[in-house]
């Protein structure tokens, strides 16, 4: 085992010469595409005749100054956005007039439709916010429709709802509270206050637009059901306004008439 060692050696020793020799007759006859365009002969040296004008342009060091003749890195990114509105400008002015031939006409709600549903759709793209839907419903339709019976059972929607019913504009919200120990109370117009405001529900618990619609509208219709079912004995039950106060006021809609000013100091005490 020992002598078989010893002469493994120099054979590999003395054919490392021999397989140096090939590869370098081959180098020379190859005809690839880096050997002719560097202009690399054997082993990486220069032939003869030939120049290696690869990194020339990339010299720093041999580089002219800047002649002002080519835009900056801002401008041509300047220049991208315009080409990007060009592009949306021709849109407008070619293909925006052929939808034309897709337009209806309004046709207002009718009385029986006392449900509106907004939702939001981002073309091209899926978003966790498109299938989210918003049903709104005013409560003076649903008296005129019939979906309510009488005033006590809007008072009484109003009181199921909670902070899903929102008065017409902040002052409503503000004479809401005023008359709030009287559900019954007379406005200037000669309505009651129980049929101001609107009910809205908001549903984005399914995967599909449509599942949350039909679920937002069944929930307006079963409150509905269960106020018309003995709407006097809440009557006398005061509404609390105070989720709608309080956006109310953090939005700065409170009204300048409830706020405390130089002209409310009490001249007696001057």
């Amino acid at each position: 085992m020992a002598s078989s060692s010893s002469l493994s050696v120099p054979l590999a020793r003395s054919a490392r010469p021999i397989c140096h020799a090939l590869s370098r007759s081959r180098a020379a006859f190859s005809t690839s595409a880096p050997e002719l365009i560097t202009g690399k002969g054997v082993g990486g040296r220069m032939t003869k005749g030939r120049r290696d004008d690869s990194n020339k342009g990339f010299e720093l060091d041999k580089m002219g100054s800047f002649e002002y003749d080519d835009l900056p890195s801002a401008g041509h990114a300047v220049a991208q956005r315009q080409r990007e509105l060009l592009k949306y400008y021709r849109l407008a002015e070619h293909e925006m007039p052929k939808l034309t031939g897709f337009a209806k006409s309004y046709e207002p709600p009718k009385n029986e439709e006392v449900i509106q549903a907004r939702s939001l759709h981002y073309q091209g793209q899926i978003h966790p916010a498109g299938r989210k839907v918003v049903v709104t419903s005013r409560i003076s339709k649903l008296l005129s429709s019939g979906a309510l019976h009488s005033t006590q059972a809007a008072h009484k929607l109003k009181l199921l709802a909670s902070t899903h019913f929102k008065p017409d504009d902040p002052i409503d919200a503000f004479a809401l509270k005023s008359s709030m120990l009287n559900a019954n109370a007379k406005s200037e117009g000669g309505t009651t206050r129980n049929e101001d405001g609107v009910i809205k529900i908001s549903c984005e618990r399914f995967p599909q637009e449509s599942q949350n619609l039909r679920w937002a509208a069944e929930r307006v219709q079963l409150l509905c059901e269960v106020a018309n079912r003995n709407p006097d004995e809440y009557a006398s039950v005061p509404l609390d306004p105070r989720h709608h106060l309080s956006k109310t006021v953090k939005k700065g809609g409170m009204p300048t008439s409830k706020r405390v000013t130089i002209k409310d100091f009490p001249q007696h005490w001057l």
